[in-house]
């Protein structure tokens, strides 16, 4: 069922990004493709570092959060059991991008 909902979205998103850019740059820019050859093939994201385990939580999430922190904690705390099941999905989402293991790893 998931691939069913995918696919109609992909064949509509790859030839629809590249129109955008190239008014900008004039060149055709595939945004995913670029992506992959910065990120997997290039490995220039490993660039930037890595962080420790502890760093989503402690540092990446309340500065994305910024001023909005005190009142998502207060809602976490307050959140009525019907809707803990959003509340859940937010934390495991941190959760994972943090175990998910880099595409590439750099050898030293």
């Amino acid at each position: 069922m998931l691939i069913l909902t995918i696919n109609p979205c992909k064949s509509l998103m790859l030839p629809l990004s590249p129109p955008p850019s190239f008014p900008r740059t004039f060149q055709w820019v595939v945004v995913q493709w670029n992506f992959i050859r910065f990120n997997v093939i290039q490995n220039l994201g490993s660039f930037y570092g890595s962080h420790a385990w502890h760093w989503y939580f402690t540092q990446g999430f309340p500065v994305i959060m910024g001023t909005h922190l005190p009142f998502f904690i207060h809602g976490c705390l307050l959140v009525p059991k019907k809707n803990r099941i959003l509340l859940i999905a937010v934390l495991w989402t941190i959760i994972v991008y943090r175990c998910v293991p880099p595409c590439v790893k750099k050898s030293d």
